[in-house]
């Protein structure tokens, strides 16, 4: 028995007797632990509390640099993305904002208001209110009327919205 292999069984039984058994923080060869494989592989939020309950690395980075919190945002992984932070998972990255998992799930809003802890972070979900101002800016013909209107801006939410509807 194997981790890529437990990792594709999605029996919750397999699981805890790998985790009894085995490393919960192997490696294998592309640097990847059991929670990232896991992860990779879809595997049910229980199988992710097992191992996290037999003490996965939260914060282990695999070749890419990619941590089992930036694995979960990749696939999507509601869920999971709760149950990492809730086991204390980190938000912040010494390699600063563009290393977080917050800078990976910006293209997904949902998934990136969830990881708003992070330092650097914002809202990407506007209200109607908000998103009314920025079609304002970005539909404004003007190209002094429209430098006048960012100017005035005081949110970082709405600059970093109009600076993502503009490009």
């Amino acid at each position: 028995m194997n981790w890529n292999e437990v990792s594709r069984t999605k029996d919750l039984e397999t699981v805890r007797n790998a985790a009894a058994e085995l490393d919960v923080n192997e490696r294998d060869d592309r640097g990847r632990t059991p929670l990232m494989l896991f992860l990779t592989h879809r595997m049910p939020v229980e199988a992710i509390e097992v191992l996290l309950n037999a003490g996965a690395d939260l914060e282990a980075e695999d070749r890419l640099g990619d941590t089992a919190l930036k694995k979960a945002v990749k696939f999507k992984q509601k869920e999971a993305i709760r149950k990492l932070l809730e086991a204390g998972a980190k938000l912040n990255s010494p390699g600063g904002i563009l290393a977080t998992a917050w800078n990976a799930a910006r293209g997904n809003k949902e998934i990136a208001d969830m990881l708003l802890g992070t330092a650097g972070a914002v809202r990407l979900t506007l209200t109607p209110q908000e998103q009314e101002v920025v079609d304002d800016i970005l539909y404004e013909e003007s190209g002094k009327d429209m430098c006048d209107k960012i100017r005035r801006l005081d949110s970082p939410v709405l600059l970093h919205a109009v600076v993502n509807g503009y490009n």
